[in-house]
C-alpha cells in the first residue's frame, strides 16, 4: 500500500497531496507557483501526456485532495480505508473517481447526474466544473481508482455491471415525442421535473442517459420511448422558482415499457417501469431495405433542388426587391430547409446506414404526434423506411400546392405595388 502513495512528481510519499485535472495526484509543495505568463503550465507529473489542464493558470486555488489525505493518515496508523472509499454522493464504493479543483471525490456518473439538476459539491457546496468539460476531459483520479482496485475490486464490478443492465426505473415523461438520432433541448423549471429528472437518470460508460415516453392524457400510457443521452446541461434563471434547467439532449435507442406503476414517492407521482431496449429485426429483406433507402434519399435530394426558378423571368425580378418573402417560399421542403436540417440535425445519412436515414428524415419532415409515435412502434426497419416513403410522396405534392400558391400571392401583391405606392 505504501508503495501505491507516491507523488508522481517528485516520487516521494505524498505529503498534503493534490490531485490535478489530469488525474495525476503530487504533493501540495510540487505544485508550480504562479507564473508571469499566465498561459504556460507544466504539469510536474512526468507521466502526463494531457495537453490542458483546468486550473492550471491559478494552481494555489487547489485544496489538498480529502479522500487521500485521511488514507494517508489511516495508512500511517495501520488503520482500516475501506470505508473511506465510499462516495459521498451514492454512499457506495467509488466507482470511476473524480477529484476536482475543491479537493472532494465522488463517483464521475455521480458528479454527472450532481450537475446536470444544477447541484454543488456534496461536501462544501462550490461549484462543479461545466458539464462539456466533466463529460469530455474530466480525468480519473489514478491514485484513488488503484486503491479501490486493490481494496475492493469484486464489488465494484458488481456496481459497474449493475449500472449497465439495470432496466428498472423511474421514467421521464415529455410533451413531444424524441426520435432516435434527434438533437433537441428541454428545460425544467419545476420541482417535480428536478426530482423526477434526479430520480430517472442513468450512468453508463460515461454518459448520462434518460429513459423518456410521451405524456399523454389517456388511462393507458405508451408503451414505447427513447433513451436519450444528455450531451449538454445550462443553468438558467426561472421567474417561478429562481432556477431552471436546459438540458441537450439526443436521442439514442428505442425502448419497449413492459411493465409500469406509478409510485409516490416524497408526495409526486413517479412512473416506475421494466423496460428493454427494441431489438434489431432480423426479418427485413436486405434488397428492399436498400432499395427504399435510395428512393428516400433521391426524393430528399429531389425535394432541395426544387426551388423558385420555375417562377417566371418577370416574376423574379419583381420578388428581387423582397427576398425574404420569397427565400420563406423557396423553403417549403426546398433547399433552405435542407441547409437548415442539416445545421440542427447533422448531414443527411448515406443509404448505406438506413435506420440513420429513416429516423433524419423523420425528425426533418413536418409530420404529426401520432406519425411519430407510430414509426417509433415500429420494429421492422423495412416497415419504417415505406413509411417515410410514403409521407415523402404525400408531402411533396402538398407542399408543390403550397409554393405555387404562394408564388401566385406574392405576385398578386407585387403587381399592385404601383397603386399601394401612389396611395
Amino acid at each position: 500500500m505504501n508503495s501505491l502513495l507516491q507523488c508522481a512528481a517528485c516520487k516521494s510519499r505524498l505529503y498534503e497531496p493534490v490531485t490535478l485535472s489530469c488525474g495525476y495526484t503530487i504533493c501540495s509543495s510540487c505544485t508550480q507557483p504562479p507564473s508571469s505568463d499566465a498561459t504556460v503550465f507544466v504539469c510536474p507529473a512526468k507521466q502526463c501526456h494531457q495537453p490542458t489542464h483546468l486550473f492550471a493558470r491559478n494552481q494555489v486555488a487547489h485544496h489538498v485532495d480529502s479522500t487521500l489525505q485521511r488514507i494517508i493518515e489511516a495508512v500511517s496508523i495501520n488503520g482500516d480505508i475501506k470505508y473511506l472509499l465510499c462516495c459521498p454522493h451514492c454512499h457506495d464504493t467509488l466507482c470511476e473517481p473524480v477529484t476536482t479543483q475543491c479537493g472532494h471525490t465522488c463517483c464521475y456518473g455521480c458528479m454527472l447526474k450532481l450537475k446536470c439538476q444544477g447541484k454543488s459539491c456534496t461536501e462544501c457546496q462550490s461549484p462543479l466544473p461545466h458539464y462539456s468539460y466533466l463529460n469530455r476531459q474530466a480525468s480519473i483520479n489514478r491514485l484513488l481508482e488503484q486503491i479501490v482496485r486493490f481494496f475492493a475490486y469484486p464489488k465494484i464490478q458488481q456496481q459497474v455491471v449493475r449500472q449497465q443492465h439495470e432496466y428498472r426505473s423511474p421514467l421521464f415523461t415529455t410533451g413531444s415525442i424524441i426520435l432516435p438520432r434527434q438533437r433537441t433541448h428541454f428545460s425544467l423549471f419545476k420541482s417535480s421535473d428536478l426530482h423526477l429528472l434526479e430520480k430517472a437518470l442513468l450512468y453508463s460508460n460515461g454518459s448520462l442517459y434518460l429513459p423518456v415516453i410521451h405524456h399523454v392524457r389517456s388511462s393507458t400510457p405508451p408503451r414505447y420511448g427513447t433513451l436519450i443521452q444528455v450531451i449538454g446541461v445550462e443553468e438558467r434563471y426561472s421567474p417561478i422558482t429562481g432556477k431552471a434547467i436546459l438540458l441537450n439532449v439526443r436521442g439514442r435507442e428505442r425502448i419497449k415499457v413492459s411493465d409500469i406503476e406509478q409510485v409516490m414517492e416524497d408526495g409526486m407521482a413517479i412512473m416506475v417501469a421494466t423496460y428493454g431496449l427494441v431489438p434489431v429485426n432480423a426479418m427485413d429483406n436486405c434488397d428492399i431495405v436498400r432499395t427504399t433507402a435510395c428512393d428516400i434519399e433521391m426524393r430528399i435530394r429531389q425535394l432541395a433542388a426544387h426551388d423558385t426558378t420555375t417562377t417566371t423571368t418577370t416574376m423574379v425580378s419583381k420578388q428581387q426587391s423582397h427576398p425574404t418573402l420569397t427565400t420563406h417560399v423557396a423553403g417549403l421542403l426546398g433547399r433552405k430547409w435542407l441547409e437548415d436540417m442539416q445545421q440542427q440535425q447533422g448531414l443527411l445519412p448515406s443509404p448505406a446506414k438506413p435506420d440513420s436515414l429513416v429516423w433524419w428524415v423523420a425528425v426533418a419532415l413536418p409530420i404529426s404526434v401520432e406519425q411519430r409515435y407510430r414509426l417509433l412502434c415500429s420494429e421492422s426497419l423495412q416497415h419504417r423506411l415505406h413509411l417515410v416513403l410514403s409521407w415523402i410522396t404525400q408531402l411533396s405534392s402538398q407542399w408543390q400546392y403550397c409554393r405555387r400558391m404562394a408564388n401566385q400571392a406574392l405576385a398578386t401583391v407585387f403587381d399592385q405595388q404601383p397603386y399601394n405606392k401612389m396611395l
